[in-house]
């Protein structure tokens, strides 16, 4: 038998294969297909075995896959890219099949063929084959040919016999048709001359999913005149996708609208009223964008529509407290933006507070009570049930301080700053101790002495011991700042009057706080301070020995 099979011609020993009953022979046979067209050489292949090739189409799914893929390599086989048409056959038959992914496979292979093979004689072939397709009953084959088209193109002087094409497409009555030449807008609005027209037809097609890809064409349109219809088409659409895509991009949209900024100002407004939360969200993301390109004579009317989104829903306000920082450089500061600002804080939001914190120093002055409405949110972000948005308030700290000074400080932070340094949550009171060093670098150690040091110490006394521990977990930070000075002293001292607190943990605080003297000391210093320690090393708390005797 494997002597017969020697003697066979190629083809017949790929017919052979291809008789087999196993699948997964059947696919390496064809795998195997440049090898065959080699031996039989380039005009017996194209003779025999494509014709015979045109046979397999009812074959099963894997072996039509490893064909599709295999076309793509017989260029050299078939005798040059002058031949290269020969195989327009199987690729017509194969984009006709239902098989998505053959389709897909097989217009891989023709775009690869295309690249090794493009001549002006292999165009007329291609838009014949373009034409079969787009006159084809076939569903399949009118969507692989509103693929095809876009990689057609290439160095083609006249494509519009291909944009022809490709419009009896966009009107087919099928819808998958007309989604799959949606899908490849964005490939032919690149070509300005017809940009226009093809928009014109896709904005008002009746599948949402069409009129959202013409709007994602549209977008990436330059230079193209003639949009106006497309974007007034859009601007009536219904479908909350398109209407969120416009809300999203409204800015680079106005760019068609050849100067007509009521049409602008009208969809803005029923932007702002839309039921669909989705869509009012997409426009306050982007709003500081919208200001940056209307012109100063209509900035007020956009403007007297924004209070609307004030007292909307949480998650509008808070994406609105994102932008206002962004709006008031492009309109100025102006009423209108005092009184959203009112309307936004009237409800605490931890959100919406820290998004105005961002850009404090720049509005402090856009209407007179400012700074105690801020205030008001310094307190509720203080007490908020979260810890961390504290946490996240008290990093802000420094900012606040280098931005607006330390007579802001005094007056509307330090309370709530050495609130904040004994709150119940250990990352909070962690987060303290580092932020008291910027702020003592922001401010200078003079200005530290003088205004809050005092505060500080008297944490020492009180009678929660989290106050206490809160203490010294500052004193260890800070006491590294002040050596040599009083201040120096005043914190050793206390750190050696808690070294005797009543409470263990507060002890083990204290011991690790001295561990910091002890480091920065002199020997004299360090002598005396392991000379201190004996009581302590036989503490009755395992960890106050542990720390007593280990550390030192």
């Amino acid at each position: 038998m494997e002597e017969d099979t020697k003697n066979l011609h190629p083809v017949e020993v790929l017919i052979e294969e291809l008789k087999s009953e196993e699948v997964n022979r059947r696919v390496i046979s064809v795998k195997t297909l440049n090898t065959i067209a080699i031996a039989l050489g380039p005009k017996l292949t194209r003779e025999e075995l494509l014709p015979y090739l045109l046979e397999l189409l009812d074959d099963e799914n894997e072996v039509l896959l490893a064909l599709a893929e295999s076309l793509r390599y017989l260029i050299q086989s078939i005798g040059g890219r002058k031949y290269a048409y020969v195989l327009f056959d199987l690729i017509e038959q194969l984009l006709q099949i239902d098989e998505s992914n053959i389709r897909t496979t097989t217009l891989e292979s023709f775009k690869q063929i295309l690249k090794q093979a493009r001549s002006p004689y292999l165009a007329k072939a291609v838009l014949d084959l373009i034409k079969r397709l787009c006159t084809s009953d076939k569903v399949p084959a009118k969507i692989a040919a509103a693929f095809l088209i876009p990689n057609s193109l290439e160095n083609v002087k006249d494509i519009k016999p291909y944009i022809d094409q490709f419009k009896s497409l966009m009107l087919c009555n099928h819808p998958q048709v007309r989604n799959a030449a949606g899908e490849n807008l964005k490939a032919l609005v690149k070509y300005e001359e017809f940009a226009a027209e093809l928009l014109n037809i896709a904005t008002v097609d009746q599948e949402d999913s069409v009129r959202l890809l013409a709007l994602e064409a549209l977008l990436i349109c330059n230079n193209v005149k003639g949009l106006i219809t497309s974007v007034t088409a859009l601007f009536e659409d219904d479908y909350w996708k398109v209407k969120q895509k416009i809300a999203e991009n409204l800015a680079s949209i106005s760019r068609f609208l050849c100067g007509k900024y009521d049409l602008m100002l009208d969809y803005f407004k029923r932007i702002v009223d839309d039921k669909e939360i989705d869509v009012r969200t997409a426009l306050c993301n982007n709003i500081s964008e919208v200001f940056k390109v209307v012109p100063n004579n209509m900035v007020e009317k956009f403007l007297i529509v924004l209070p609307v989104l004030g007292n909307d829903t949480l998650q509008i306000r808070i994406a609105l407290a994102q932008q206002i920082n962004k709006i008031w450089p492009v309109t100025g500061k102006n009423q209108v933006l005092s009184m959203l600002i009112k309307d936004l804080t009237s409800t605490y939001s931890s959100q919406i507070s820290l998004n105005l914190i961002e850009d404090i120093h720049n509005m402090r002055d856009l209407y007179e009570d400012f700074e105690n409405t801020m205030k008001s949110q310094f307190e509720l972000l203080s007490k908020d049930k979260s810890w961390r948005v504290r946490q996240n308030f008290l990093n802000h700290f420094p900012y606040l301080v280098e931005k607006l000074g330390s007579g802001f400080f005094l007056a509307n932070l330090k309370d709530i700053f050495i609130d904040l340094t004994v709150d119940p949550a250990f990352t909070v009171r962690e987060t303290s101790s580092i932020v008291i060093i910027e702020i003592i670098k922001n401010l200078g150690k003079d200005w530290f002495e003088k205004e809050i040091v005092n505060e500080l110490f008297n944490l020492q006394h009180s009678k929660n011991y989290i106050c206490r521990m809160s203490y010294l977990n500052l004193a260890k930070e800070i006491f590294k700042e002040f050596i040599g000075s009083k201040t120096e002293e005043r914190f050793e001292k206390s750190i050696f009057f808690l070294l005797g607190d009543v409470v263990a943990n507060v002890r083990a605080y204290a011991l690790k706080a001295l561990h910091v003297v002890y480091q920065c000391g002199s020997l004299d210093k360090q002598q005396m301070i392991k000379n201190s320690l004996s009581i302590l090393q036989q503490d009755e708390d395992s960890e106050v020995r542990n720390l007593a005797l280990e550390m030192f």
